[in-house]
């Protein structure tokens, strides 16, 4: 049929995939796959057939099962503890911005695609994978680096050379001894640490609710011109049925063709 030779997609898989995938349904496709990679678990929101087909075709981010586990072999606990309130959208956004700098693909997941009942096992991914890219500790979500980042980046990598700066501004600051030693400076300097990173954590809850404002008010604008149209629909077939003279042309002309009168008892009949 002319305009129907695109099938849509669906758990079953798509005309234009791969043969080794098309027929895969998406627990088969999920299974096949995490196998190598390490994947989100199954039920994680944004998980998609649409985000397991990239992985599997390297058009995201993905980590080979074996590489990661012998890597973690030899973390300590300092090297595995998290700094700070965990935010999965900041450190989604931090990481795909580590990989942009890099020329590396993006996680693959919408910035604000985190799950709901599975929220701490998809952290326990998340995580697993950020300790795994940023080895260096870039991105200060971890208490200690893995290894120390070649400061032969600083010309490559915008984000090195923020972290090489924040490390001269840190000496810079703490340049007189005393300052070192004063308890209460340490204090207040922890304070800010910890009330900055709570800060962004709501500034991304406000982001994050805007962002779900905005979704639910186009949604309300399409159903009310889908209940609109409907309104109208049977508000004519109505008056087809009060009138026999109003016939399905009419509506296909928009009403022209009708008297003042009847279009009037239309719209009445729109309103009850």
């Amino acid at each position: 049929m002319i305009g129907f030779n695109e099938e849509p997609v669906n758990d079953r898989g798509h005309a234009n995939e791969d043969p080794d995938t098309k027929n895969l349904d998406k627990k088969e496709l999920y299974t096949m796959i995490a196998h190598r990679y390490y994947l989100p678990p199954f039920a994680s929101r944004g998980l998609n057939r649409e985000y397991l087909i990239k992985v599997h075709k390297n058009q995201v981010y993905r980590v080979l099962m074996l590489e990661l586990k012998h890597f973690e072999v030899e973390l300590t606990n300092a090297m595995t503890k998290r700094i700070g309130l965990p935010n999965n959208v900041l450190l989604q956004r931090k990481l795909n911005a580590l990989l942009r700098s890099r020329r590396q693909p993006e996680l693959g997941f919408e910035e604000y695609d985190s799950p709901d009942e599975v929220i701490s096992l998809h952290k326990t991914w998340l995580y697993r994978v950020a300790r795994y890219i940023d080895k260096s500790n870039l991105l200060e979500f971890f208490e200690n680096p893995v290894n120390q980042e070649d400061i032969s980046t600083i010309s490559s990598n915008p984000i090195s050379r923020v972290y090489f700066g924040r490390m001269k501004a840190s000496k810079y600051f703490f340049r007189f001894p005393e300052a070192k030693k004063d308890k209460k400076l340490w204090e207040n300097l922890r304070a800010i640490s910890s009330n900055y990173k709570a800060y962004l954590g709501h500034k991304l809850m406000v982001d994050k609710l805007k962002f779900d404002l905005d979704g639910a008010v186009k949604k309300a604008a399409e159903v009310e011109r889908v209940l609109d149209d409907l309104i109208s629909r049977c508000g004519f077939s109505y008056s087809a049925i009060e009138d026999p003279r109003i016939r399905p042309e009419h509506l296909i002309n928009g009403g022209d063709s009708l008297t003042k009168a009847v279009r009037d008892k239309i719209l009445l009949n729109c309103r009850m």
